[in-house]
């Protein structure tokens, strides 16, 4: 007969659940796009994340319960700091996990800074990952590629152009530093090939 699990074992196995989930959903899908102060970003809805996590936790036997809450609000707009515990159902095992979020929809805020911080807190409970944040991002991928096959860096630094144009409304100096990567990493770039040269 199996005695008692040790906190070790238990944390072990909480894990292992946890790494099962991501290794069934390692990423986060982003269908929902949204326009703010200029920019345009793609995003994940939080209604296709619990459908999807909660279908797995069930699977694996996880609940995850909100304990506590800090709310901040100003003209409209509310966020919040919120403290969740996964639960192990197999065993009692409590691993905290945490999220924020905001709101700024008129009477419903507070319930979307909830919302978000529970997708936030999920999305890194499971170690989930993004394909791309700005739709810039996603452009300029998709111009490399056809720089690539091509064999023409002109898209390339076209599409780049746009992305550090946006990118110095918000921040000056990050244009800089990362065009100078960007050119050090095109200097390797075999454009026939489509891959490093070295």
């Amino acid at each position: 007969m199996e005695g008692p699990l040790s906190e070790f074992q238990m944390r072990a196995r909480l894990a292992q659940k946890v790494l099962a989930i991501h290794r069934a959903l390692p990423k986060a899908p982003q269908t929902g796009t949204h326009t703010a102060e200029g920019d345009e970003y793609c995003f994940t809805k939080a209604a296709e994340v619990f459908e999807a996590y909660h279908e797995l936790m069930e699977l694996h036997q996880l609940v995850m319960i909100p304990t506590s809450i800090i709310s901040f609000h100003d003209a409209g707009w509310y966020r919040v700091d919120m403290q969740f515990e996964l639960i192990d159902c197999d065993t009692g095992y409590v691993q905290r996990v945490a999220g924020s979020g905001m709101g700024n929809n008129a009477i419903w805020s507070l319930h979307s800074a909830q919302t978000v911080a529970k997708k936030q807190a999920m999305l890194l409970a499971f170690m989930s990952s993004w394909d791309t944040w700005l739709l810039e991002e996603a452009m300029i991928k998709q111009c490399m590629a056809e720089g690539a096959r091509q064999g023409n860096p002109q898209r390339v630094y076209q599409a780049m152009e746009g992305f550090f144009n946006n990118m110095s409304k918000r921040v000056d100096a990050i244009p800089q530093v990362v065009a100078k990567s960007v050119t050090e990493q095109l200097k390797d770039f075999d454009w026939k090939k489509g891959g490093k040269t070295r």
